[in-house]
């Protein structure tokens, strides 16, 4: 749901990625759609216009790369394994001392609802409409309210109704979304950082897809012990030019750390304490009536269990620089 929006136009003049934001609006120059910032491609491919910090609107140079590398692409794989039981009896243990109920607790560890409607946009429940709307169930900030937006007249003309979901609100200090919610570690979007202005984030972000495996244990009633104990779990899967700026900044520099990029806690998902893998994490929420409750997540709920960094070339790169004389001739 949460994926960047890529700059640039096609050789046939076409964005790259569509534009639904009406063009009136200054922040069509921003977003794709709501929600979805728009990020120079040199920030997934070698040797494109990066990513400015000063200034979205203006590019930086693309790097420096052999020219066979440039167009391609470093990708990072995970395969994560999840053990669904574990992470449930947690949650039913822990909202019942916080005061709420498994699905909300859940939910505020993730920062969406089981459905992936963003517990900032629906704090109290589930929201399947908000979840289902593409131009909103993304559309929402942490430090300041939500406007509202105008979608293009194509868009409108097509059959969209516009967004007329509850806005999200201001949540500087986590009472809807904790500080230390997964999505909100991994993308802290207008939030300041512990390396600067809001528009360091749009540095980290990669171009990812999750690929379940296993079958579904959620939903079903009184799973056979087999089912139960059969390994299930997500391949990650994302592409960025830099692995060290991008994927291991966020999984070494906030995943992991209780302090970065806010001091409330680790990453309840896939964090862990410290280098040397200790799998124990703690979590810091606000209750209703804004007390600081410290919650101790020893239990591993994700845990990776293999993958690697590789590097993808351009088709041109295989078909010359990388196979030589020995294909004859280029694909």
């Amino acid at each position: 749901m949460s994926q960047p929006g890529v700059r640039g136009v096609t050789a046939d003049g076409d964005f790259i990625t569509p534009r639904y934001i009406d063009p009136r609006n200054p922040h069509s120059h921003i977003f794709g759609k709501a929600g979805q910032p728009l990020v120079w491609p040199g920030q997934f491919i070698a040797g494109w216009p990066r990513q400015n910090p000063a200034d979205p609107l203006v590019p930086d140079d693309g790097g420096v790369f052999p020219a066979w590398a440039n167009n391609g692409s470093y990708l990072v794989c995970r395969r994560l394994n999840q053990d669904v039981m574990a992470f449930w009896d947690f949650a039913a243990a822990a909202s019942e001392q916080y005061g709420s109920d498994p699905v909300h607790f859940a939910s505020m560890l993730v920062g969406r609802w089981p459905s992936g409607a963003p517990i900032s946009r629906s704090p109290k429940k589930d929201d399947l409409d908000l979840a289902g709307d593409e131009f909103a169930h993304n559309y929402f900030l942490f430090e300041d309210d939500s406007r509202d937006w105008t979608p293009t007249k194509e868009l409108l003309d097509g059959g969209y109704p516009g967004d007329s979901h509850p806005r999200a609100r201001s949540d500087i200090f986590g009472h809807a979304c904790p500080l230390a919610g997964h999505i909100r570690k991994v993308n802290p979007r207008d939030s300041g950082t512990d390396f600067g202005a809001p528009a360091d984030t749009l540095l980290r972000l990669m171009l990812r897809r999750g690929i379940p495996y296993g079958e579904v244990l959620a939903g079903v009633h009184s799973p056979p012990p087999e089912l139960v104990t059969a390994e299930r779990g997500l391949m990650f899967v994302a592409y960025m030019s830099s692995v060290q700026d991008q994927f291991e900044f966020v999984i070494r520099r906030w995943s992991n750390s209780s302090k970065q990029p806010n001091a409330t806690g680790h990453d309840p998902i896939i964090g862990q304490s410290d280098v040397h893998g200790d799998r124990q994490r703690t979590v810091e929420l606000l209750s209703v009536s804004g007390d600081k409750q410290t919650f101790v997540l020893d239990r591993e709920w994700v845990t990776p269990t293999g993958g690697g960094y590789f590097f993808s070339p351009a088709i041109s790169a295989v078909a010359g620089v990388l196979a030589g004389d020995k294909i004859g001739k280029p694909l």
